[in-house]
């Protein structure tokens, strides 16, 4: 018995697939039924261990034909996976049985290639791994977590540098918020919508490389808890900034950050906007500090660099002493 354990142990140890986990119990309209599970693996011969003793061999699964299974009872059961596996795209699909998914336990050695819409809609996952996952051949990440709504798990020690869109990533993904900072974000072209609705991210990112973005439309719009500086972007680039920080408010601080540094950022490169022809429209629900640098920022925004700047003001501050001794 003991060595048999050994050897089962020995096996989970070495094992370098993707691994998952799913409640089959977690029906939905169009899901399969209690004691079913399908999985929109996309690959060619998979061998799939479905946690109950069974292992398929030489599977082929896609989006029209996943990886399907049926138990002889419903309840919670770890799958894994190895072979030819490049994807895993739930895309919202209730068929895919998308709130089955309750947890990713290893990405593994798999040389994945794509994960636009992964996991969107699996909105009972969650994260246990401690690895990370091969990404050197990913370069679409759009709504990988879209709606992933209790994912809030480790992310920051992707391999981030091959990555081109991360467009919607997180929308609606409301309870992550966990350090991206360190990204590799080079290559990245497409950043639009990335917190949508992401009401709890609020981490730093100003160190992040957007030379390469020219839109942050919805970027912030909705992400109820950010107040991070990002002044120190290169916004050179930038030519489109449809509703960024509509429905939610930042600081006047980080307001004041924001007005400052990207009128330098612009300032270094055009200096009084000579050769600089990318002015945008954006709105900030906040207020800046009246008479400062930050005025004298915006103004010059618009009228050297033509960007159309809407706030809720300037804010002027009161500040007054009181000597509770002076009674009567």
């Amino acid at each position: 018995m003991k060595l048999e354990l050994l050897q089962r142990l020995r096996i989970s140890s070495a094992f370098s697939g993707y691994s998952s986990t799913y409640n089959t119990a977690n029906t939905e309209t169009g899901s399969s039924a209690s004691d079913s599970l399908r999985i929109p693996l996309i690959g060619t011969g998979l061998t799939i261990d479905w946690g109950d003793g069974n292992v398929d061999t030489g599977v082929t699964s896609s989006e029209a034909s996943p990886a399907s299974h049926t138990y002889s009872t419903s309840g919670i059961y770890t799958v894994k996976v190895s072979g030819g596996l490049t994807q895993v795209k739930y895309d919202g699909n209730s068929a895919r049985d998308k709130t089955k998914l309750i947890d990713i336990s290893q990405w593994g050695s798999i040389a994945w290639t794509s994960f636009n819409s992964a996991f969107m809609g699996c909105s009972n996952v969650e994260g246990s791994y401690t690895d990370t996952p091969n990404l050197s051949g990913v370069t679409d990440m759009y709504r990988m977590f879209f709606g992933a709504s209790i994912f809030n798990s480790p992310m920051n020690d992707f391999d981030m540098s091959n990555v081109q869109t991360i467009r919607e990533i997180f929308r609606s993904a409301s309870a992550f918020n966990q350090p991206i900072g360190s990204w590799d974000t080079s290559n990245l072209t497409d950043i639009v919508g990335m917190f949508l609705f992401a009401s709890s991210f609020n981490q730093p990112i100003n160190s992040w490389d957007v030379t390469n973005i020219s839109n942050i439309t919805w970027l912030f719009y909705k992400a109820d808890d950010f107040d991070q500086d990002i002044s120190s972007w290169n916004i050179v680039n930038i030519n489109g900034a449809y509703q960024t920080y509509n429905q939610k408010s930042i600081t006047t601080t980080r307001y004041d950050e924001i007005l400052i540094g990207w009128e330098a950022t612009l300032q270094a490169a055009h200096p009084s906007g000579a050769g600089y022809s990318n002015g945008f429209a954006i709105h900030f629900n906040s207020e800046y500090t009246a008479g400062g640098a930050a005025a004298t920022a915006k103004a010059s925004l618009i009228s050297n660099f033509g960007l159309t700047i809407s706030d809720l003001g300037a804010f002027n501050s009161f500040v007054s002493t009181y000597d509770t001794t002076n009674t009567e």
